[in-house]
């Protein structure tokens, strides 16, 4: 296996969301496409579900939602580093007991963003992690509060040059998680407003979320521009749930916020 500074070489082998992983045993592995075998970093005899794994610029660390040891994938679980030459664990971040998800390194491997759920309290944190750049880390990680959403988020992605991190955001959600699924179950009081899923951007070191798509469109994807000046994204008008809505390709500019410049116009369904 290519190796770089004992770890592993490439960008983008990434797996974020609530997909879950379903081994037949504990095993988590990386597979590079020039590679002949694959290299397990961690097996056991029983069944272990991991949710998301994301693995940092320089390959020397991989972030893992892990559920606890004797539990199912269904259990509370913390984010796990772990270090990619050997699979040993450096950090195990656990800051509350919500449901974790959205890993994300910065683009410099110092820091990690991800997803705290609080189904009670109906919102979600965006949380960076400040990590140690010493193996093993020389230090605990230290764990900031960046923004809340009151409602759904989901995706967060680090800026190019790290200065801020966007996500997609449902406010005062009506509906459980499930955006392109048109029979997820209703809760709360239901109102006239549909739910549109929306891009939201904030910077690095916190402050207020600022919404820069418009409140009349269903924002599926996106990703951020080279130069981190905007987004392409695709979109329909409404909550996303009506298939006759077509969806489009946009461009969004953040000095330019709730413009969309259509790129592509598509006839399908965004569902």
């Amino acid at each position: 296996m290519t190796k770089k500074r004992n770890g592993l070489m490439g960008k983008g082998f990434m797996a974020t969301g609530s997909t879950r992983l379903l081994f037949p045993r504990c095993l988590i592995s990386v597979v590079l496409i020039t590679a002949p075998v694959a290299g397990a970093f961690c097996a056991t005899n029983s069944t272990r579900e991991y949710k998301a794994l994301a693995l940092a610029p320089n390959g020397m660390r991989l972030a893992v939602l892990e559920p606890v040891a004797g539990t199912t994938g269904d259990e509370h679980g913390p984010v796990v580093i772990r270090n990619t030459d050997n699979g040993r664990i450096l950090e195990r971040i656990d800051p509350c007991q919500c449901d974790y998800s959205g890993l994300a390194w910065s683009p410099d491997g110092t820091h990690l963003a991800f997803l705290a759920a609080d189904d009670k309290a109906k919102t979600v944190r965006l949380e960076v992690a400040t990590l140690s750049a010493a193996t093993p880390h020389a230090s605990p990680a230290t764990i900031a509060t960046l923004a809340t959403v009151s409602g759904l988020a989901s995706t967060p992605r680090w800026a190019p040059d790290g200065s801020q991190i966007a996500l997609l955001v449902t406010l005062d959600a009506k509906k459980k998680a499930g955006a392109l699924e048109a029979a997820a179950p209703q809760v709360g009081e239901i109102g006239s407003a549909p739910d549109e899923q929306r891009l939201a951007v904030v910077s690095r070191s916190g402050g207020e979320l600022r919404l820069v798509s418009p409140a009349d469109t269903y924002i599926y994807e996106y990703d951020w521009t080279p130069d981190g000046t905007g987004f392409v994204v695709t979109a329909a008008k409404g909550n996303g749930d009506k298939k006759t809505n077509p969806c489009a390709i946009h461009s969004l500019l953040v000095a330019q916020p709730c413009v969309l410049h259509a790129l592509c116009e598509s006839g399908r369904s965004g569902a």
